[in-house]
């Protein structure tokens, strides 16, 4: 049996998938009624590190995955926590990789004109300086961005 794998012979990619999904179904409605009614992208991350200091004080292990593409809003979410409870990855990939996966056409449309303030065509992205952990989603398949993370979560369990 693998390492990472248990009894059940299920993985810790699968356990960590499963438990994002569960995550996701318990806040389906906040994610599309509630963050949908902020207009502004800085208004997601502000309201993502906002329910996530709620969650955390309720002594939850929270993962938030906000489109937060300036450093601003990264450290003022960074800036809602205790030294050591914010640890921001960060999932980089190029403009063409975002636009090859987008199936909502969105960079087509900005490129048209028809959107604006699409991140990396009408609008900047501001890369982490110095993120906790980096994955390059262009070049690791999402299995092994997934183990990544949960290398970062046990070696911060390790501490």
């Amino acid at each position: 049996m693998p390492a990472d794998q248990d009894a059940s012979g299920e993985t810790q990619a699968h356990r960590l998938h499963n438990a994002v999904e569960r995550g996701r179904e318990d806040v389906s409605g906040l994610g599309e009624r509630w963050l949908d009614a902020f207009v502004r992208i800085e208004d997601h991350a502000a309201a993502g590190g906002g329910v996530a200091r709620l969650m955390v004080d309720a002594g939850l292990i929270v993962i938030v995955a906000p489109v937060s593409p300036f450093r601003a809003d990264r450290e003022h979410a960074r800036s809602l926590f205790e030294p050591g409870e914010f640890h921001e990855i960060s999932v980089d990939a190029p403009l063409a990789t975002c636009e090859a996966r987008d199936r909502k056409c969105l960079y087509i449309r900005a490129q048209r004109g028809e959107l604006r303030n699409v991140t990396g065509i009408g609008s900047p992205y501001e890369p982490p300086g110095q993120p906790e952990l980096r994955l390059d989603s262009a070049t690791h398949s999402p299995e092994q961005c997934v183990d990544g993370v949960i290398g970062l979560l046990d070696a911060l369990d390790a501490r």
